[in-house]
């Protein structure tokens, strides 16, 4: 071997012949490239042409982005099935609690008084209960001068508005809670697109809770609807007219109205007749799936009104048959006499809690005054509703106009509506009649009448709200889910919940 590393060989007849070899940077003596695989895989790991740092890199690589994958997919299976548990358990969440919720990437606040259409634009923020604002009441956004840019796009020569946001915005939010923005409810608390302020008996757009639609007023009206009365059925919808079958309401003028409380499944609505609930309150819950209407009363007289006029209102026969007009009024037992006498009433009207009322001497052909706790109403679009009533009330009927139906005094209890299924109403039409003359009641029908028992016997408790909640099981072929419904209710006899 020579000094400059060339190499002598010797050939076949003994010549010699001077050969010089110039290693490749790729480390191959012949020029050809090497594969990847025989650069980490070199049989001699110690010699020439070995690679070991490359080697040693790209295992680490692949360890790395393994790894990598192993954590990535144990965060999303955790956040994806954090609310199931393991084989065979099961596990709950509520709606209202914060159980359940999604902890992902959180969107950036914005105000929308920063855009010039501050919230006060789509709803009517004095509805709501000062309970509910935050901090107790609602500030109106101040008037600010919203940057606008117009700019012409040359290519077609369009204008291109653009509005830049005010980053001194308050971010303060509307309510205490999240507003839902999705609820049945919400119709109620929606400005009017063509609002008359002057006009105080402008009623809100109708709301939807099943069987019967709402809306209300700030005259302190809550109008009902049984809609499927009017359904039009087309080759792609189905419409459901709303008219106030009937509307619930108090004597007395309201002062202010107010949402006072919601949840998934209902919301609450409250009449103020003056500044303080001293001066007198009603309020209702409206609950999805009820079929009563329930009107609560603190110091005020209730009063009904029809679409256009009612028929009549009577007393219902008795569970057991027994002649109606045995109501008594119980007296008050101040005296060892007046308490005798409340015990003697009480013995003669047991097991008549329901379906007792009698028709007073100070009647007449022009009013009807009559007392109990139950009735039966009809109007002229042949609808019967059952009245309940939580505590002795007198109602008066004028028989001449027709249009009202109100308490003589104030009234503090609870009123409960429900429409009897215009398919099984029990009005009869007498011979001879003309949609003008009252028609008669079938009484046999309506006591037989499974639907009237069953809505008699729930009468006596009513829900204020409802609660969603929801269950998964794991474990099985198919990931199952079930969901509840839950609606706490109050009782008027012993005030407790149920």
């Amino acid at each position: 071997r020579d000094p400059d590393d060339s190499t002598l060989m010797t050939s076949d007849n003994g010549t010699t012949v001077r050969k010089s070899v110039t290693p490749l940077a790729d480390g191959s003596e012949d020029g050809t490239p090497r594969s990847l695989l025989r650069r980490i895989f070199s049989k001699n790991a110690q010699g020439p042409g070995s690679d070991p740092p490359f080697m040693l890199v790209c295992i680490g690589l692949a360890v790395g982005v393994g790894l990598c994958s192993v954590a990535l997919l144990a965060y999303v299976e955790y956040n994806n099935h954090q609310l199931v548990a393991g084989e065979g358990n099961v596990t709950s969440a509520s709606s209202l609690s914060s159980e359940g919720t999604w902890h992902g990437v959180p969107y950036t606040k914005i105000g929308r008084e920063s855009f010039g259409d501050p919230v006060s634009n789509i709803l009517d923020v004095s509805l709501f209960d000062p309970s509910l604002l935050h901090g107790g009441h609602y500030d109106a956004p101040k008037e600010k001068v919203v940057k606008e840019s117009t700019e012409v796009n040359t290519d077609d020569d369009q204008h291109v508005h653009h509005r830049k946001l005010d980053n001194n915005a308050s971010l303060k939010p509307f309510l205490k809670m999240a507003f839902p923005t999705g609820a049945f409810w919400t119709n109620l608390v929606v400005l009017p697109t063509k609002k008359q302020p002057t006009n105080k008996n402008q009623y809100s757009y109708p709301i939807v809770a099943y069987p019967y639609s709402y809306q209300w007023s700030p005259m302190g009206k809550l109008q009902a609807s049984y809609s499927p009365t009017r359904r039009m059925v087309k080759p792609n919808s189905i419409q459901d007219g709303f008219a106030p079958d009937i509307t619930v309401g108090s004597v007395e003028e309201i002062h202010t109205r107010h949402v006072v409380r919601f949840d998934s499944l209902s919301v609450t609505l409250r009449f103020y007749a003056g500044k303080t609930k001293d001066d007198g309150i009603w309020e209702t819950y409206i609950v999805q799936g009820s079929p009563y209407i329930t009107a609560k009363y603190s110091a005020l007289a209730p009063q009904l009104r029809a679409l256009s006029d009612f028929e009549d209102i009577v007393c219902p026969p008795t569970p057991d048959g027994d002649d109606p007009g045995q109501f008594h009024q119980p007296v008050p037992a101040s005296t060892p006499a007046a308490a005798s006498s409340a015990s003697s009433s009480a013995s003669s009207t047991t097991g008549k809690k329901l379906g007792i009322c009698a028709i007073t001497n100070s009647s007449s052909k022009q009013k009807k005054i009559i007392t109990g706790v139950q009735f039966v109403v009809t109007t002229k679009e042949q609808l019967t509703w059952l009245v309940f009533a939580s505590e002795p009330i007198t109602f008066e009927f004028d028989q001449a106009a027709r249009r009202m139906i109100r308490s003589t005094e104030q009234f503090g209890g609870v009123i409960r509506l429900a429409l009897v299924p215009p398919d099984i109403s029990p009005l009869l039409a007498t011979s001879g009649a003309t949609s003008s003359t009252p028609k008669s009641l079938d009484f046999d029908k309506l006591s037989s009448s499974s639907g009237v028992k069953r809505l008699i016997y729930h009468a006596g408790a009513y829900p204020i709200g409802g609660k969603v909640s929801w269950d998964f099981r794991s474990g099985v072929p198919n990931l199952l889910a079930f969901s509840s419904f839950e609606y706490p209710n109050v009782s008027p006899n012993n005030k407790g919940h149920g």
